[in-house]
Parts: C-alpha cells; sequence; structure tokens
C-alpha cells in the first residue's frame, strides 16, 4: 500500500486532467514549462510518484513566492 503522499500524488494527475479539460474548454492557456507545485508539510515527505500533465512533469519545488511572499515547504 502507498504513502499518504503517493495517494495525493494519485489525486492530483487525476485532477489536473480535469483542469485540463476545463482550461481547454474555455480557450485559456497553460504553460506547463512554467508550472510548479510543492508539498507543505511538517515532516519530511518522501514520494516515488511524478506530477505529470499531458506526460509532462510538473517540476517539484521547495521555494515559491506566492502574492509576494517568500516561502519554502514548511512555510518559513
Amino acid at each position: 500500500m502507498g504513502s499518504h503522499i503517493d495517494d495525493l500524488i494519485t489525486l492530483t494527475n487525476a485532477e489536473l486532467v480535469e483542469i485540463d479539460k476545463w482550461v481547454w474548454a474555455n480557450k485559456l492557456p497553460l504553460n506547463i514549462s512554467k508550472t510548479s507545485f510543492s508539498v507543505i508539510s511538517c515532516t519530511a515527505q518522501n514520494y516515488t510518484q511524478k506530477v505529470r500533465l499531458k506526460n509532462k512533469e510538473i517540476k517539484y519545488v521547495t521555494y515559491f513566492n506566492f502574492h509576494g511572499l517568500a516561502n519554502d515547504i514548511r512555510l518559513n
């Protein structure tokens, strides 16, 4: 049985398919090469699955800016 994070990544990949359908239906651009994701957690997480959209891997980042606020995966 997979870890909780692997289960969440499986669900994320399924939801990304639905988001892509909506984006395409509404003729909106989605630049996968500029798309990234983070897993925010209090503990270190290891996962084996990749987050993908249209057979392209979405980059995992440990540091990100959100509305001008710099954060890392522990929200420091």
